[in-house]
């Protein structure tokens, strides 16, 4: 069967997570779930659950991965990393444990018995004595056992999708040539976190959380309620996750009437609101409603919110 190719595209474009691959090249992937794909977007590269990337890495909903929306490495949730099945090794090094001991009790019994061994017997129990030091033996020079070497015929190993890097993954701003005439200054929209989003008559910011906050202490420090904080974010896992990146409102306001929102670092610049809002399965009006830009934006970069339709309770 011939193997299915995936050339790396624009972020636009992309069905498949561009921070997965194998533990030692990103950009090699294996295009179906499997315990080599790897998160290099966590602080330590580390094996992805075989159900989220079905779910989510080889899928286009990888945008909607918490660990993606940080954009920054973070520390791989428990629930995400794979888990490996137990080693059976140890059960068949007990079965050969159990037949050694077999051996060496009959050769000990035949050894101390008053009896007369044959000469198969005594040889056996020679080498016994020779191979094991109990015994007044000396110790053995070579392991009886000798595995021998794996040929390549004797593994199969999946095969592997390989993706051609493109030369960046996000939409790039490209530098204009040297000009002696005076230039215009460039209105850059988005912002860094904690910093205040006008979203009409709200406000919000966008927030990593820290060791040791909770609810409780987000309720204290941006003056609002954990109801609040809930209706605002479109996927929000209890208890928090620690460098997972959410919206929360300023003040204890009703958002009844406003849609859920999603956080999302737009990397490097995108100088097309409509190429982000297609990336972003939204609408360019949307964007630019709920972020309060107006028609000065020029280049994008940084946090936005990017709003959702609430699921049905």
């Amino acid at each position: 069967m011939q193997e299915a190719q995936i050339k790396r595209q624009p972020a636009a474009e992309m069905a498949v997570c561009p921070y997965l691959g194998t533990r030692e090249d990103r950009e090699t992937l294996f295009a179906f779930p499997s315990m080599w794909n790897c998160c290099h977007l966590s602080k330590t590269v580390s094996p992805v659950s075989l159900e989220l990337q079905r779910t989510q890495c080889l899928t286009g909903n990888y945008v909607r991965c918490p660990v993606f929306v940080g954009g920054e490495k973070v520390k791989l949730p428990a629930d995400y990393r794979l888990k490996y099945p137990p080693e059976k090794g140890s059960r068949r090094f007990g079965a050969l444990f159990l037949v050694l001991a077999l051996l060496l009790g009959a050769a000990a019994w035949m050894a101390f018995s008053g009896e007369e061994v044959s000469s198969t017997a005594a040889g056996l129990w020679s080498e016994v004595r020779a191979a094991v030091p109990i015994f007044g033996g000396a110790s053995p020079t070579a392991p009886a056992f000798t595995p021998a070497a794996a040929t390549p015929s004797d593994v199969s190993t999946p095969a592997l999708i390989v993706i051609q890097p493109s030369e960046t993954p996000y939409p790039s701003q490209t530098a204009s040539p040297a000009s002696t005439e005076a230039t215009t200054p460039v209105t850059i929209c988005g912002v860094p976190l904690d910093a205040p989003i006008a979203s009409g008559s709200y406000q919000f910011v966008i927030h990593k959380v820290s060791e040791g906050e909770s609810m409780d202490l987000l309720e204290t420090r941006f003056d609002t309620t954990t109801k609040a904080i809930q209706a605002a974010n479109y996927f929000l896992p209890v208890p928090l996750w620690v460098d997972m990146v959410i919206v929360i409102p300023l003040g204890s306001a009703d958002l009844a009437n406003m849609p859920a929102f999603e956080p999302y670092y737009v990397a490097g610049a995108s100088a097309s609101l409509e190429a982000l809002a297609r990336n972003l399965s939204v609408t360019a009006d949307a964007l630019r409603e709920y972020n309060g830009w107006n028609s000065d934006c020029q280049v994008y970069t940084g946090w936005i919110l990017v709003p959702r339709e609430r699921a049905a309770p």
